[in-house]
């Protein structure tokens, strides 16, 4: 996993069993510039979009949060790890103006962090959004306000701060014979659009 703030040079992250090992990455190629210790197996990666965050996976269904300029570890969080979501894409996922986080939760659940309250010291209780099955993707509006949550056979489309469920349309994030994850996408802040059985379908949100 890159990341995405280029400022002092390019690095890039990834697993090695309970270790998120850190290159950074340059015409003569790549150096080791440091290890980011876990208490379990890492099996997720990803930043936030300006990159002050790294969010680590584990496989005992924690998030460790990092200050990736400092490596300083910030916080573990609850959620389910790509581990336990066998066969699918999902990964955590920043919301586009990096206010905040929504990870995968337990029973048909995701939970959503302020992204300052990754910054305490103190344990934090997220927003939790429910669905009637458990989601294999999540997927942020351009404005940050919406979410939509692609399952198997549907995806839900919520308002975060009301937690108020804006439709349910027919837009899977699984394909029919389960072999490739076509996740729904916006294509602005009103639309969305994803896969059908074997037609692309582009819904307006009421």
């Amino acid at each position: 996993m890159w990341c995405p703030d280029i400022s002092n040079g390019y690095f890039n992250v990834a697993r090695h069993n309970k270790k998120a090992m850190v290159f950074k990455v340059s015409d003569d190629g790549a150096t080791l510039d440091c290890e980011l210790e876990h208490d379990a197996d890492v099996c997720d990666i990803f930043f936030c979009h300006h990159g002050k965050f790294l969010l680590i996976g584990q496989e005992n269904d924690t998030y460790r949060v990092w200050d990736f300029a400092t490596r300083t570890k910030l916080k573990d969080i609850k959620g389910v790890s790509m581990k336990v979501m066998m066969q699918t894409n999902y990964q955590g996922s920043f919301a586009p103006d990096n206010h905040a986080l929504a990870v995968m939760g337990d029973e048909k659940k995701v939970y959503v962090y302020n992204t300052a309250d990754l910054l305490t010291p103190d344990a934090v209780e997220p927003l939790v959004l429910e669905t009637d099955t458990k989601s294999c993707s999540i997927t942020w509006s351009p404005d940050s306000d919406k979410m939509a949550l692609g399952a198997w056979y549907e995806t839900i489309v919520f308002n975060v701060a009301s937690k108020e469920r804006i439709g349910k349309v027919q837009i899977s994030a699984w394909d029919n014979v389960g072999s490739d994850v076509t996740n729904p996408k916006w294509i602005n802040n009103d639309t969305i659009v994803g896969k059908w059985d074997k037609s692309v379908r582009v819904i307006k949100l009421d």
